[in-house]
């Protein structure tokens, strides 16, 4: 059995729930322990009943709360020792003991696991890949660019969870500082809705054989995009495909559709 359900998305924090292979994770805490819990019960989710809090990156709308909910419910919680080391930097309060380093590749019961490292600012971005049963789902959020040794792993996955930030010019005649924009149109900033259309187009087969049933396009900026320009895009990414791929936003500030299958 497949779930997923974004918590929350955006500058002002990050959080996804995923069930498979019998395994319930939490992936990042960047909004209060308060709004995880209500989200949680929104769809009937004993936070309890998580098994392990995964951390994509150590900035704030992301990482948060990750300290409240280990402690509380004695997760354990996993991240790569680089994303470690810029936690410690930026204050982040992790219970030592139930810190566990990310392998490149893991194992939790049934349901593997493959990290990622990807290009955004110097916080050691983790992106992931959930594999069980030939069932794969990819999730990558902040990220300047796909590094290309990727795609070969994410190609044809059944459900894909994407950043789409920022519209170009939109970012580019915003109000917000100089070093903000060029930051977020650099490498090592955020995806553009173009850079994820073609991501998206790289990992969704055109013909019938292709096995992605819906992408979740994420961390869209309120400020700099918005969710017709998203969708707009790619749709026209994926052309014929569009119809039979479900095309879904995760909205900042509270949950997405909850995915059953």
């Amino acid at each position: 059995m497949f779930e997923f359900c974004s918590l929350a998305s955006g500058s002002s924090g990050n959080s996804s729930v995923l069930i498979l292979g019998g395994e319930t994770v939490l992936i990042d805490a960047g909004i209060s322990l308060k709004k995880i819990e209500t989200h949680l019960a929104e769809k009937n989710i004993d936070p309890a009943r998580i098994g392990r809090l995964l951390v994509t990156h150590a900035h704030g709308d992301h990482i948060k709360s990750a300290g409240k909910f280990a402690r509380k419910y004695r997760t354990p919680v996993y991240l790569t020792r680089e994303t470690y080391n810029n936690g410690l930097r930026e204050g982040v309060d992790l219970p030592e003991e139930q810190i566990v380093f990310l392998r490149e590749k893991e194992t939790f019961g049934k349901l593997k696991i493959k990290t990622f490292r990807l290009p955004h600012d110097e916080s050691g971005n983790t992106g992931f890949l959930f594999e069980h049963g030939g069932f794969r789902v990819g999730y990558f959020t902040d990220l300047g660019i796909m590094p290309e040794r990727i795609f070969r792993d994410i190609q044809d996955c059944d459900f894909l969870f994407l950043e789409a930030n920022h519209d170009v010019l939109r970012e580019k005649t915003s109000r917000r500082p100089q070093h903000i924009i060029e930051r977020n149109l650099s490498d090592k900033g955020h995806l553009s809705n173009e850079q994820a259309a073609r991501i998206v187009e790289r990992v969704v087969r055109k013909d019938a054989s292709r096995k992605t049933k819906a992408v979740m396009l994420a961390h869209i900026s309120k400020d700099c995009n918005h969710h017709f320009f998203v969708e707009r895009t790619i749709r026209a990414a994926l052309k014929e495909a569009a119809d039979a791929v479900k095309i879904l936003m995760a909205p900042e500030g509270k949950c997405s559709e909850h995915l059953k299958w």
